[in-house]
């Protein structure tokens, strides 16, 4: 680049040594030589430093090619890492969100493994009770069948027809009970579904029937997995 303007600056001092030859020329010479001495020395020294320009002209053209493609490929580079920084946080965003769903998706099973055990519990422990209750039941009517036993053996084989009948009666009142139990419960089991359908709580339900909270809870569950 610097050789370029050199040859532009000696160019311009032999353009002003020509003008000043010219000029002296014109006060009282032959024009005609002059623009021949003139032309003759700008073509010497054109044909002395052609070389030289051609070799300016071509490193001027070579840098400036040079510094376009250093531009060029700066502006490139530039906008590779802005695509680059969107991509990086695009794919930071997916990911996030991935790892968010697959959290909502490990709280969400362990929450049903929870409600599970729980129901499994609760299920035990209303069979613990009828289990219990079942029990006790059973004791009285042992009792009364070997209070019947023992008096029917002491009053000998004359009271055996009479000791049937009652027996007969007496599960015949069993029969009439359990159909009497079996009612209560149905009719226990849609009062408590009517009320929950209605917006109250298992809380609710349990403090107005005087029910456990168990109990009510295993009902409205085995009603929501039937109609499921």
């Amino acid at each position: 680049m610097q050789g370029f303007y050199v040859l532009l600056i000696i160019l311009g001092i032999i353009c002003v040594i020509l003008s000043f030859m010219l000029a002296e020329k014109l006060d009282g010479k032959s024009v005609q030589g002059d623009f021949d001495i003139s032309e003759n020395v700008l073509k010497t020294f054109l044909e002395k430093n052609e070389e030289n320009l051609d070799q300016a002209i071509i490193s001027h053209v070579e840098r400036t090619k040079e510094a376009a493609l250093e531009e060029t490929t700066k502006a490139l580079n530039r906008l590779t890492n802005e695509k680059i920084m969107a991509v990086d946080e695009f794919s930071d965003s997916v990911l996030e969100k991935i790892s968010q769903n697959h959290s909502e998706v490990i709280f969400l099973y362990n929450m049903l493994n929870e409600k599970e055990r729980e129901l499994k519990e609760l299920v035990a422990s209303v069979n613990q009770a009828a289990n219990k209750s079942i029990a006790k039941n059973k004791k009285p009517q042992n009792a009364i069948e070997e209070q019947k036993q023992s008096h029917e053996e002491k009053r000998g084989p004359a009271s055996k027809s009479s000791s049937k009948k009652a027996e007969s009666a007496s599960k015949n009142r069993e029969i009439e009970l359990t159909e009497q139990e079996k009612e209560k419960e149905a009719h226990t089991r849609e009062e408590i579904l009517g009320l929950y359908e209605q917006g109250l709580s298992v809380t609710d339900i349990a403090k107005k029937l005087k029910m456990g909270k168990g109990e009510i809870k295993l009902i409205i569950d085995l009603y929501q997995g039937a109609r499921r």
